[in-house]
């Protein structure tokens, strides 16, 4: 039999077997409401007719008034694991293959409004654990953000119909994604109310607010995380990527920190919706699904056109930018190569999405090498800082930033101090191969991975834009699947099918398995609409 991969442990780690797997009924989580079969009723124009407020249910014994507002799924989901990752009972804990419930709900601005045209949404989320032992992933969807809020009366009623929604990919444990989705509310509310003040003294837009709190959100979770990690007995070397949009009004705003990715896409009748002028303009990064059979779907609009974004950038050690800041800071990138073949012997060839998908990657991509990163069978190359971690940013990984490790005072004779002049030198970890480097020091100025956020906002809910979703997800579902594929298949789902967000999240999880992934998936699939 094939042996599943197991997820990557740096050399130093790779002998410890101190943490506890967690054991438990694979049987699925009491469903209080199950909208999975749920069709929305749409007009003929493809909007929602109606927002009725129907909720998947999934956390167990909760309190019902939390359960309405906050998920937590994946190695973060209550009903899985019990109590806080800081408990010490629950802490080291691990969650093995359980059975993945999806996840739904409607949100947005739901009062009375006397345009009636109030931009609202329905999301679908799941986190699959895949061929991995453990799941290491976490995602969280909050609704009604301002709702949680209990530190500023202007804080709740300001961001009352906020949408959060955060997918958390763990590494080297589940510590750093549980924390994150568990505590990143928290530090949002709190940046959130410090920025009203300041809204209200320099003249802030919203996205402007938003974009703050974010990164005072992102750091203050990184420092705390990083700083629990060696008290009360803990000794966690964890970290996770995040990922975090923000829906309010007709705002979207979009943090990033690592590999997952996000892609928003829609459709217009203008003729022209791709033209210079075009707001949806290639040249502000928008790309066209192009119409036809060939590709197994079509838009049911004349003069439609189909157009899609990524409203992420992944930091990758590879990266010219992360290399040269990671560089610049006394470190290196190494790069490993590998033949994808565990990829094609876990390929369902009896589904016809995967069918649809390869036929695309080994036809009319075959001579695009920028088009063709997933296919099976491929060299993968993978970038890692200083020969150990995947991702240049990330929440937690101590190990690897400034303000968690002892300072140096070594003298050095390798490196230019001139342009280091204004970082504190600390002393690296002892783990990381200094052998490979010639004449290193084993000291390091600045972080090797960055815990601050890339950010884009954008507009949704335009004027004379129907059909329009955005999709998140962890490189389990992009290591295998093409943007552009994931961008067919889900608006398939979506408004051909007219699956419900929560049904399509599934699919897209299942789809990700069946094309061979290695990791764990987690999607997020969010549908806009006006009624």
């Amino acid at each position: 039999p094939v042996m599943a991969p197991k997820k990557y442990i740096p050399p130093h780690l790779r002998n410890r077997c101190d943490v506890k797997q967690y054991s438990c009924d694979t049987s699925s989580p009491k469903i209080t409401k199950d909208i999975c079969n749920l069709k929305v009723p749409t007009s003929k124009n493809g909007a929602a007719s109606e927002s009725p407020r129907k909720i998947a249910l999934l956390e167990g014994e909760e309190n019902v008034n939390s359960i309405l507002r906050i998920k937590r799924g994946g190695c973060a989901d209550p009903s899985i694991l019990k109590g806080s990752v800081l408990d010490p009972a629950s802490g080291n804990e691990k969650v093995g293959k359980v059975r993945a419930e999806p996840y739904g709900v409607f949100g947005g601005d739901i009062s009375s409004s006397s345009n009636g045209s109030q931009l609202r949404w329905e999301v679908g989320a799941i986190s699959e654990c895949g061929i991995r032992d453990c799941n290491e992933d976490s995602f969280l969807i909050v609704r009604d953000f301002g709702s949680n809020c209990e530190k500023d009366a202007r804080c709740k009623t300001e961001w009352d119909d906020m949408g959060v929604f955060a997918i958390f990919d763990g590494h080297c444990g589940n510590q750093a994604s549980r924390y994150a989705a568990e505590k990143i509310p928290l530090h949002l509310e709190v940046a959130l109310s410090e920025g009203i003040e300041q809204r209200d003294s320099h003249f802030f837009t919203k996205t402007q607010a938003l974009e703050e709190a974010l990164s005072k959100a992102f750091a203050n979770t990184d420092n705390s995380f990083c700083n629990l990690c060696t008290t009360d007995g803990r000794n966690w070397e964890c970290g996770s990527t995040a990922l975090v949009a923000l829906v309010i009004d007709d705002d979207l705003v979009v943090a990033n920190l690592g590999d997952c990715r996000g892609v928003i896409c829609g459709s217009s009748i203008q003729s022209d919706d791709l033209c210079e002028n075009s707001v949806h303009s290639e040249l502000n990064g928008w790309m066209s699904l192009v119409e036809g059979d060939e590709q197994g779907w079509k838009i049911n609009r004349d003069n439609a056109n189909c157009f899609w974004k990524d409203v992420v950038d992944i930091h990758s050690p590879l990266r010219e930018d992360e290399k040269l800041r990671i560089e610049k800071a006394n470190g290196w990138v190494t790069v490993e190569q590998d033949v994808c073949i565990g990829q094609l012997k876990r390929l369902d060839l009896y589904d016809e999405d995967v069918m649809d998908i390869l036929k695309r990657c080994f036809s009319d991509r075959l001579d695009d090498k920028s088009k063709n990163s997933v296919a099976p069978g491929r060299l993968l190359e993978v970038g890692r800082v200083c020969g150990e971690l995947a991702v240049s940013r990330a929440l937690g990984d101590r190990d690897f930033k400034s303000s968690f490790n002892p300072p140096s005072s070594l003298d050095f004779d390798c490196t230019d101090n001139n342009k280091h002049q204004d970082s504190l030198c600390w002393k690296g970890p002892d783990f990381l191969p200094y052998y490979t480097q010639q004449c290193h020091n084993s000291c390091f100025y600045g972080d090797l991975v960055s815990a601050e956020p890339e950010i884009q906002t954008l507009k949704v809910g335009r004027k004379g834009v129907f059909d329009e979703f955005l999709l998140l997800a962890c490189d389990g579902l992009w290591d295998v699947m093409e943007v552009d594929d994931a961008v067919r298949v889900a608006r398939g789902l979506l408004f051909e099918k007219h699956w419900t967000a929560r049904k399509a999240a599934a699919r897209l999880a299942e789809l990700a398995i069946q094309l061979g992934s290695s990791d764990n998936i987690t999607v997020i699939l969010i549908r806009f609409f006006r009624v």
